[in-house]
């Protein structure tokens, strides 16, 4: 398993290498060149997701653990989708729509991460717990009223004025949205008091600085499709919070690993629901 980590961050160190070679030389034609980077980050993307199926395959379907990493496993599947399809529009359309099939797939995995974090929170309070869909319907509504204001706030500042109010509102949306998850990652991370099993969950913070600063740099114009430092930064950071998450993830399957070895030296029941 050790090595396992080790191949993982070599390939973490070598993706950001060869991205950010391709994001800055662009030795490929258009709109190659920038598919081979939606294919980066969607490598990225589906290393996290795989990496989730089989710490959820470690348990029985009907054990309650099972059911928060695999909601856990369909929202970053949903995520790879969506960083694939976003991938085909420079070469099928030659530009990037302001609402498409992606950010259906994007919001799918919001509400599969949530679905995980519900389960979890009623798994370690209890089905009685005051954590549950009408507080995650709470958090919703409040993302949603949120993004609304600061869109309108942002089109009268004349911020991404050029990108339409759809493209703003979404822009202001996903940053708002990882925000939310990752108030609710770190609350979760506080039951198991900030150690080792928390480490999937303090993982999505990463999404939460990668959005924003994307977000601000579409907003003030300083972002470019075509690469500039400050662009290649915000790429960068997004590229490595998947890479993080995927790293943070196997950690967690080698400690659910070295709990199976502990069991079978000891003689003693190992429950997954304790996971």
């Amino acid at each position: 398993m050790k090595k396992g980590l080790g191949a993982l961050v070599a390939v973490a160190v070598l993706l950001t290498g060869v991205y950010a070679y391709f994001y800055e030389v662009a030795p490929l034609p258009e709109p190659w060149n920038e598919a081979l980077l939606g294919l980066m980050l969607t490598l990225a993307a589906a290393l996290g997701a795989g990496t989730m199926s089989l710490v959820a395959r470690q348990f029985d379907p009907d054990e309650p653990a099972g059911h928060v990493w695999r909601a856990f496993a369909w929202g970053l599947w949903a995520w790879a989708l969506a960083e694939l399809i976003w991938t085909t529009y420079p070469v099928l359309l030659e530009e990037f729509p302001v609402l498409s099939l992606a950010d259906v797939f994007w919001m799918a995995g919001y509400v599969g991460l949530a679905t995980a974090l519900i389960r979890q929170h009623r798994l370690v309070y209890g089905p009685q717990s005051n954590w549950g869909w009408r507080s995650a319907a709470l958090v919703v509504v409040g993302v949603l009223g949120v993004s609304s204001l600061l869109t309108a706030l942002a089109l009268a500042l004349g911020l991404g004025s050029d990108e339409g109010v759809l493209a703003v509102f979404l822009n202001v949306f996903y940053p708002l949205g990882d925000l939310a998850l990752a108030v609710a990652a770190w609350h979760t991370a506080r039951l198991f008091r900030g150690g080792r099993w928390a480490r999937p969950w303090l993982a999505l913070l990463g999404f939460v600085v990668a959005d924003a600063l994307y977000t601000w740099l579409i907003l003030t114009g300083i972002y470019s499709f075509e690469g500039n430092l400050l662009s290649l930064v915000a790429d960068l950071v997004y590229l490595n919070a998947y890479m993080l998450l995927a790293l943070a993830v196997y950690s967690h399957l080698m400690l659910i690993h070295q709990g199976i070895r502990a069991d079978n030296l000891t003689g003693q029941g190992w429950r997954a629901e304790e996971v």
